[in-house]
């Protein structure tokens, strides 16, 4: 039996097979043009989604923001360069949105 509080359920039972086996782990990626933590970021991720990429709902979003008062008009934490990279990245999302 899983569960526990009366939702317990027989390893069995076609239904729980049925969840387990298509069962998904959402995961969003929040990422800054030039952040100098990424590359280590996606160097553990990468092997990561190799093993177990058919059970992760991939999600792709962005640190930068719409910054009206901003001088390049987004949001930054390192510099001019990533202001303009994110500037690109939110550009490009806005007009080819992911579906």
């Amino acid at each position: 039996m899983v569960g526990g509080a009366g939702g317990e359920r027989d390893r069995d039972d076609p239904m729980f097979l049925f969840a387990a086996l298509h069962a998904r782990v959402n995961l969003t990626l929040f990422v800054a043009s030039k952040c100098p933590d990424a590359p280590r970021c996606e160097s553990f991720l990468q092997p990561a989604l190799q093993a177990v990429g058919g059970l992760v709902d991939l999600q792709l979003d962005y640190i930068g923001a719409p910054n009206a008062s901003a001088p390049y008009g987004v949001d930054c934490m390192h510099g001019d360069s990533e202001c303009v990279g994110n500037a690109v990245q939110l550009c490009v999302r806005r007009h080819f949105p992911f579906t």
